[in-house]
């Protein structure tokens, strides 16, 4: 029986055929890592279902493209368009300082992002809440009610947002937060400072501060290297928007390293931190730049043409760290003083701060139901007010539209309409994620992955 308008279930994919995609779709994406890497890549996703699925995005949106499945959704149309984070699970939230140096919890990780329908961002993180709650060992009707929590807060935020632009809502910072959330973020600010992470990272030789290359998460680079960066750093910093712009005894590089082993889906992908002189001379004000190299969003290739060609217009793979830079200036509230992109080798690098807050949420203690709510709520919060400031807030040039007015408007009255859609696609959906972890892992185990 086909599926008709609102029908967003998902029809779990088995077998010999599905075994197939996988292969493909693995070797495209990871087939230019070193041996090495993906190997790493591959034990981090064999951890669990959701380990796997924040290693797949490419997967979610060849999937969706495929069965042609957000058309069927009764809550978009042309109006619903803004900037997404694109690989929307609840393991992107994280803590950081702003630009205003207030430390928040917010989206991060915005390697995927791009404008486009919000749904995918919806969609693909209520999943997520189903795949973690499930691995926190909680009933199915539990794992239903943390994603209506999700929807439901993330409408109530985009009501808010009407009239007062998504620039205005509220930041999630301690004051704003409840429940685990606030310990969480109280720890992540009394035990973390610029000093500590310095100290994490780097030494301090003399007078001046270097990496500290005992450190396993960094890697020594060349002389030549070294030198690229710096010229590279130099021209970054007459390109900025903030106050910071031009200051070339701020930007002056200290040193430089790779930064190896971090995340899942972007493990292996080129990397380096880089110690810039900061405030004075003071070893004690450098600053940590993250500077990662970004290609075209995985789920590219499942584009329709207008789409393709709309992309490449505006950030084709020469600007894919420009568009990395930007979608954080237009979803976050205060989005960094050193976001920014350079050119290196003709490879495209997004920049930011390696904020001194860095800290990840550790979802596997959210074992009792309370807290999985609360966090449930912060997350549709926080997501919906990205999505409001991502439109015509940021850029009109880019969007026209009011994004917050047009969903409102859809939803209007039909709350529960939109919950169910949500709530129908993401345990369908949850259940291919289980049925590909266990064929992933087949794969793996049969050595079809090396």
């Amino acid at each position: 029986m086909a599926k008709s308008e609102g029908d967003t279930r998902w029809k779990k994919k088995r077998g010999s055929k599905r075994k197939q995609v996988l292969e493909v779709e693995l070797a495209r994406i990871n087939g230019g890592l070193s041996e090495e890497d993906r190997a790493e890549k591959y034990w981090r996703m064999s951890q669990s279902p959701f380990a796997f699925y924040r290693g797949t995005a490419h997967l979610f949106y060849r999937d969706l493209a495929d069965a042609k499945l957000l058309g069927k959704s009764q809550f978009l149309s042309e109006y619903t368009l803004t900037w997404i984070q694109g690989d929307l699970h609840i393991n992107n939230f994280g803590a950081f300082a702003d630009a205003e140096g207030d430390v928040v919890f917010d989206l991060n990780d915005f390697d995927e992002s791009w404008i486009t329908q919000y749904l995918y961002d919806v969609w693909r993180g209520a999943c997520s809440l189903y795949l973690q709650s499930y691995d926190n060992g909680f009933k199915r009707k539990h794992r239903l009610a943390y994603i209506d929590e999700f929807t439901h807060e993330y409408l109530n935020e985009l009501e808010k947002a009407q009239g007062k632009e998504g620039r205005n809502l509220d930041k999630v910072t301690i004051k704003e937060a409840h429940g685990p959330l606030k310990k969480f973020l109280k720890k992540a600010t009394e035990r973390n400072s610029r000093q500590s992470m310095l100290e994490d990272w780097t030494i301090v030789d003399g007078n001046e501060r270097r990496f500290d290359l005992r450190e396993p998460l960094l890697e020594a680079i060349t002389n030549d290297d070294l030198r690229i960066l710096r010229a590279a750093i130099n021209v970054y910093k007459d390109h900025l928007d903030s106050d910071l712009r031009g200051d070339e005894a701020y930007f002056q590089v200290q040193d430089a390293a790779k930064r190896i082993h971090a995340g899942v889906g972007s493990l292996g992908t080129p990397r380096y931190y880089v110690l810039i002189r900061g405030e004075d001379d003071d070893p004690h004000t450098c600053r940590i730049l993250d500077v990662k190299q970004q290609g075209l969003p995985s789920f590219f290739p499942f584009l329709d043409e207008t789409a393709r060609e709309k992309l490449l217009g505006m950030y084709d793979e020469s600007r894919a760290g420009k568009r990395v830079a930007e979608a954080q200036k237009a979803m976050l509230m205060d989005a960094g003083k050193h976001l920014g992109w350079i050119t290196i080798l003709g490879r495209s690098f997004s920049v930011r701060e390696r904020s001194p807050f860095k800290k990840s949420f550790k979802l596997e203690k959210l074992t009792k139901r309370k807290d999985f709510f609360d966090m449930a709520h912060h997350w549709g919060t926080i997501l919906a007010g990205g999505h409001a400031r991502g439109d015509g807030d940021y850029n009109s040039n880019h969007i026209k539209h009011i994004f917050e007015e047009a969903v409102t408007g859809l939803v209007h009255n039909r709350r529960g309409a939109f919950q169910s859609e949500v709530r129908l696609f993401a345990e369908s959906y949850a259940k291919q994620v289980g049925e590909d972890y266990t064929l992933f892992r087949e794969l793996l185990d049969k050595g079809r992955l090396s």
